[in-house]
């Protein structure tokens, strides 16, 4: 799969750079994951799938314990789809080797 249309792909940009320029990850995949509901062909998209895991593993960091791991194994999760769709995604194989 591309990468989205330039204004999907400037969508998914603004909102993760807002949300962690001003540390509002749960904001930040909220708004994604509205967006992902929206365009069902967002959850193909390694794109959209890097920066969602992108935004749980960051999450993940503030928390402790079991909330931890399960935001930890989402972001896994959205790397593990963004990698199948294109393995030579730095961002995503990065991603998983942090958590």
């Amino acid at each position: 799969m591309e990468k989205p249309k330039e204004d999907k792909s400037k969508k998914i940009e603004e909102i993760f750079r807002a949300a962690a320029n001003n540390y509002r990850y749960k904001w930040g995949i909220q708004q994604l994951e509205k967006l992902g509901r929206k365009n069902r062909e967002m959850t193909r998209n390694y794109f959209f799938l890097c920066h969602l895991g992108l935004l749980y593993d960051h999450l993940a960091l503030r928390k402790k314990g079991q909330e931890r791991k399960k935001l930890e194994d989402k972001a896994i999760k959205f790397y593990q789809k963004a990698i199948k769709i294109n393995p030579k995604l730095p961002g995503a194989v990065w991603g998983i080797g942090r958590v």
